[in-house]
């Protein structure tokens, strides 16, 4: 076990407001990859849950017409500064194609904080629930500093000065906001395909409920009267939730990562050849400003 926490002890050794980038690579690539692969496709559910934003990302197209390319640039976007921390050429371009994406829109800066704050609170409440290990106080801190970081290299203003200011600001926002749309519904759907089309053909229903079962594994009601979906069968959630947990099991036992789990310029679904940042990033806009 004393192998298995090799990280977390590194991560202990290190300033976590000075050398927050560091300690967030090291939880997201290194500790936890797979979750926060998770985790991160649980923050796009979120964003849908409110009309503001769902009816901006429906009136886009983007999700709903190439919902691939959609989810994997974003993820593709957040590694690059990740692994590389903000200065570096890489992660300078893709904070740029980042902007760009987002400049022809009308959005408000209430609804650029919620966002930034899904990539934050959502993968840790995963962990504290199914991660092999909690995380500790140092890498909340890292993963604050490293959000505040980037929104404010985005423009985003009025950040709260810390992570319980920010999450008491984000769940108010939630319970503010959360409302049901038939645009909320539809995102959520084409999002589910994305785990549903890596079933064979004859199983992709299967999918497509694994896909709703992860609504079911964070128990959030609100989250789901919001999304407009049922809940899935216990026959299928319960096992979902004990997979989780016995994977967890499991994970205490194996050896640490010896290197990034995030490869620049990898394939991925959408790139089976690869990928030059200049791909990521939308195609230009049907037309600025928000829907009406």
């Amino acid at each position: 076990m004393k192998r298995r926490l090799v990280h977390l002890a590194r991560i202990q050794e290190l300033d976590p407001e000075r050398d927050y980038a560091e300690i967030y690579r090291l939880t997201a690539l290194y500790e936890f990859s797979f979750d926060v692969s998770i985790a991160l496709q649980l923050a796009f559910y979120r964003t849908y849950a409110v009309p503001s934003i769902s009816g901006l990302l429906a009136h886009t197209g983007h999700i709903e017409h190439d919902p691939v390319k959609r989810a994997e640039d974003t993820g593709l976007l957040i590694f690059e500064m990740v692994e590389h921390g903000f200065d570096h050429p890489r992660a300078r371009g893709a904070l740029r194609i980042t902007n760009g994406a987002h400049r022809p829109w009308t959005i408000s800066n209430e609804d650029y904080l919620y966002v930034l704050g899904t990539f934050m609170f959502v993968p840790f409440r995963w962990l504290d629930r199914y991660g092999w290990r909690r995380p500790v106080e140092a890498e909340r801190i890292a993963a604050y500093h490293f959000y505040r970081e980037l929104g404010s290299r985005m423009g985003i203003t009025d950040i709260p000065a810390s992570w319980e200011k920010y999450e008491h600001w984000f769940d108010t926002y939630e319970r503010e906001h959360f409302a049901h749309t038939p645009a909320n519904t539809r995102l959520l759907r084409a999002s589910q395909q994305l785990i549903a089309d890596r079933f064979p053909p004859r199983a992709r229903g299967l999918g497509r409920l694994l896909g709703l079962a992860l609504l079911d594994v964070i128990d959030d009601e609100p989250l789901r009267r919001a999304l407009g979906v049922p809940r899935t069968p216990w026959v299928l959630r319960g096992p979902v939730k004990l997979g989780f947990r016995l994977r967890a099991r499991i994970q205490r036992l194996l050896k640490p990562r010896t290197s990034s789990a995030f490869t620049p310029g990898g394939q991925m679904k959408a790139y089976p050849d690869g990928y030059q940042l200049s791909d990521l990033g939308p195609a230009t806009p049907r037309a600025p400003g928000s829907p009406e």
